[in-house]
């Protein structure tokens, strides 16, 4: 089995753009899209270059080596941007993306991927997208962070996040194939994929025959969704030549912005001797077009069942015109200096490099001061620890006290509870001497000589001053009359008292100013 590629490259500015950026080559053994980007900064230069240095890949290679080849050749294309940037510095900042598959004639396929241009296989009715985007939102996707049916409407959903710029090193995505008789490869820029809803895409790929008719209709239905960005697409049918007797395409073709730069030339065609570009190009033989159920979303493993009739052959489409266009001027390179002008900047030089070591200077000043403040700081922290121990000391104190004072009160209540008592005693004392009772044999009171006996009361003499001929205890006085004088003494004032013995009391209602005598016991 002789398995070979039928494919046709076609490529548009679109309807918004006033530039191609896009860049396509397509040959017997490697198909290759890339969108520049950059604008001003020269984003068709760089899928131009790209593709041009990976045009050299377009030879036969074992299966082994295909991942080496592309990995090595988009080295090669980054070298060479690198090599832009440094001769102008006006395309810094340019940069492109890359889709590549390189074939083998055993039909071994390695597709090399950088950014969100795509590769996508149609199979036996079931449509894949062997590529994965290298943006913002695809990554939120797979996160999980956005749905499916947020990514066309994302605003990063042109956010790429890995990209071939000439000044990052970039490996390339690369996966390895199996191709078969009937296969149809679709490689194609953000302009189509992001454009064109899949369903139409599939739908052209599985009934249109020609791959060049179907690159046409494929940029035909993106300008007609608007065609906001350039379109570049390739067509890629597997053939097994023996069995089919359909021709493979043997010429190589630039597309896009490749094709329209000067410095661009295909391949030379000596690698393949007998085979000039004016050979012939032999229409396929016409084949079943199945299309898919009404209503049926787009089918990523649609199987194609019962195939119907072929529809009549439609005419194809007339390749619009357009005007060639202007070529960008190159800007100019400044003419080179002059000697006085090269001491001037050397001047300038000497002082900048003097104001930045003024800056480095202060930038020094600047990181002692702070040390100062975070050491000033740390000394602050240790004092506010040593504040709020203090604190805490002084308030368990307090406590303390708090509670020593609670004890003192309730002792200080409790004394004061007994004065009350021995007060309560003595009014007691005092009501029943003033009503004849015989008083409280515990008190020691005052006896006061009175003009008006009062015989009937025969009340305790003292021992002291008892008589000595009457038993201890039992004398009597007789021709007075008991009474308490009005007596204002405390508690304690009398436990002294009783203490001290009756020799020793006074009556401190009679006791005055400048008269010290006291009335003894008669």
């Amino acid at each position: 089995m002789t398995l070979a590629l039928r494919f046709a490259a076609r490529s548009d500015v679109g309807l918004r753009r006033e530039g191609n950026e896009d860049s396509a080559y397509a040959g017997p053994h490697l198909l290759a899209v890339a969108d520049g980007m950059g604008g001003h900064a020269a984003g068709e230069v760089a899928s131009s270059t790209v593709i041009t240095t990976i045009a050299d890949l377009d030879a036969e290679h074992s299966a082994d080596d295909l991942p080496v080849a592309i990995r090595g050749a988009v080295a090669s294309a980054s070298q060479a941007l690198r090599e832009l940037i440094v001769a102008d510095s006006a395309r810094q900042g340019m940069g492109t993306t890359l889709t590549a598959l390189l074939w083998t004639d055993e039909g071994h396929v390695a597709v090399g991927h950088i950014g969100d241009s795509r590769a996508y296989l149609l199979r036996d009715g079931q449509f894949y997208q062997i590529t994965r985007d290298h943006t913002k939102v695809q990554v939120l996707l797979e996160q999980g962070k956005i749905t499916e049916a947020e990514l066309e409407t994302h605003p990063q959903r042109s956010v790429l996040v890995r990209a071939l710029d000439g000044l990052h090193p970039v490996r390339p995505d690369v996966s390895v194939h199996e191709a078969l008789p009937g296969d149809r490869y679709l490689l194609c820029s953000d302009g189509l994929s992001g454009v064109a809803p899949e369903r139409a895409i599939f739908q052209t790929l599985t009934s249109i025959p020609d791959p060049e008719a179907t690159a046409l209709r494929l940029i035909e239905i993106a300008c007609r969704g608007g065609g906001p960005d350039n379109i570049t697409c390739i067509v890629a049918d597997v053939i097994d030549t023996a069995a089919s007797g359909e021709s493979p395409t043997r010429e190589a073709s630039f597309a896009g912005a490749a094709a329209d730069s000067g410095e661009v030339s295909p391949p030379d065609d000596s690698r393949d001797p007998g085979l000039t570009s004016a050979m012939p190009q032999y229409p396929a033989p016409s084949r079943p077009e199945p299309t898919p159920p009404e209503g049926e979303d787009v089918p990523r493993a649609w199987q194609a069942g019962r195939t119907p009739a072929p529809e009549p052959r439609r005419p194809e489409p007339e390749p619009r015109q357009r005007e060639p266009e202007p070529r960008r001027p190159e800007p100019e390179r400044p003419a080179p200096a002059q000697p006085a002008e090269t001491a001037r900047l050397r001047e300038a030089l000497e002082d900048l490099r003097g104001r930045l070591t003024e800056v480095r200077e202060h930038v020094s000043e600047l990181d002692t001061a702070r040390e100062r403040q975070d050491a000033r700081l740390s000394d602050l922290s240790g004092e506010g620890a040593e504040t709020r121990t203090e604190v805490r000391e002084l308030r368990t104190a307090l406590d303390q006290r708090g509670r020593g004072d609670g004890t003192l009160s309730m002792a200080l209540a409790a004394q004061m509870r007994e004065i009350k008592k021995l007060k309560a005693d003595f009014l007691t004392l005092r009501d029943n001497a003033d009503g004849g009772d015989t008083p409280s044999s515990g008190i020691v009171v005052r006896w006061r000589e009175t003009a008006e006996p009062s015989p009937a009361a025969d009340w305790p003499v003292p021992p002291d001053l008892a008589d000595d001929s009457a038993p201890p205890g039992s004398a009597t006085m007789a021709g007075y009359a008991p009474r308490v004088a009005g007596y204002s003494l405390t508690g304690a004032d009398l436990i002294r008292r009783r203490a001290t013995g009756p020799a020793q009391l006074r009556d401190d209602e009679n006791e005055t100013e400048g008269d010290s005598s006291d009335q003894p016991w008669d």
